[in-house]
């Protein structure tokens, strides 16, 4: 069996969340300030982190620095590396939750670059926005089924209702039927 690929969350990237390791064991990452505490009292160049991830045989390295990747030094120490190294454009108005959100969901396919070549690659994840085409209200899409089957908005909302209704009755929930009569 493959050993667990390990990646290396720099210095300004947030420690995973608590529990997250139980979302998802198929990879270890390890603060920069629990890997090398004695590197982590000072400011550490990037190119240095990137020496010292291969040096403990890291996989990878996640930073949320994109202009790591944008200079000579930290590219020629990259180049000579096998690391793979995840980043955003925009990351400084990520949150912490998204940027491990997007970790969570991207890392299958991040994991398939991982040892795919000698030198470095540099996966650059994109910015997490949600674009307002993919926000509707309900009610727009209820009354578009209309369109559809040539029932009206109001004939599908009674019957709806209705059958609510009676599922919360069977249910011994009517409580819930005072969030049926606010519309």
């Amino acid at each position: 069996m493959a050993p667990t690929p390990r990646f290396l969350l720099d210095q300004g990237f947030p420690k995973p969340p608590a529990g997250f390791e139980q979302l998802d064991a198929s990879v270890e990452y390890v603060h920069f300030s629990d890997a090398a505490p004695d590197l982590a009292r000072t400011s550490t160049p990037d190119w240095m982190v990137y020496l010292f991830a291969q040096a403990q045989q890291f996989d990878g390295l996640v930073t949320g620095d994109i202009s790591q990747v944008t200079q000579d030094t930290e590219l020629v120490a990259l180049a000579h590396t096998s690391l793979c190294v995840v980043t955003w454009r925009g990351a400084h108005n990520v949150s912490p939750v998204t940027k491990w959100g997007q970790i969570l969901a991207y890392t299958p396919q991040v994991l398939r670059h991982v040892g795919q070549t000698a030198d470095g690659v540099v996966v650059t994840l994109p910015s997490p926005v949600l674009p307002t085409a993919n926000v509707t209200r309900a009610v727009n899409l209820a009354r578009a089924r209309a369109e559809i089957d040539a029932t009206s908005w109001n004939e599908r909302r009674s019957e709806n209702l209705r059958l609510m209704r009676a599922e919360l009755e069977r249910r011994h929930a009517l409580g819930l039927t005072a969030v049926l009569d606010r519309g």
